[in-house]
């Protein structure tokens, strides 16, 4: 396993900026705070204590798909995995994690986390109940019923509704 260290070095050497770190987060781990090529905030972890990642069931970047591919190449040492639509998508053990898609629609993060709910409704009422706001949805993807809500301060993220 790399180390958050190692990680952030590379983010350097294939054209990333690291704005925050690596931090030692006592016996939990190593986080950092880091940009891609094209702005993309993103974050390391190096898990020790707490693992981390299994929380996210899916995540999105949407950049420029070339670019980003190359840079999460580089940095990540995972080949990206091409789709006949032209994104492409990043495998950890042969699972994908990570989408690569062009462009981003208005108003939406550079990176997209999805969490999956057993149910999308039930999920945006007790978002609204906590501070949140609905941005989009619930409605019916391909994918499944999905909603995009934001958290009370303006934090967005996705969740889709799976069986």
């Amino acid at each position: 396993m790399d180390s958050a260290d190692e990680v952030s070095q590379r983010v350097h050497e294939c054209g990333g900026t690291v704005a925050v770190g690596p931090l030692q987060a006592e016996q939990a781990g190593r986080p950092a705070m880091a940009a891609d090529v094209s702005g993309a905030v993103f974050g390391l972890w190096q898990g020790e204590e707490h693992l981390g990642w299994q929380v996210a069931d899916w995540n999105h970047l949407a950049p420029d798909v070339p670019t980003a591919a190359a840079f999460y190449r580089g940095v990540l040492g995972r080949q990206p995995s091409p789709r006949p639509d032209g994104s492409a998508d990043l495998l950890v053990d042969g699972e994908p994690v990570v989408g690569i898609h062009c462009g981003t629609a208005p108003g939406w993060p550079h990176w997209q986390v999805h969490f999956a709910v057993t149910d999308a409704d039930l999920t945006v009422r007790q978002a609204v109940g906590l501070g949140g706001q609905v941005l989009d949805g619930p409605e019916e993807t391909p994918y499944g019923r999905a909603a995009r809500p934001a958290d009370p301060q303006g934090g967005r993220f996705s969740v889709i509704e799976v069986g």
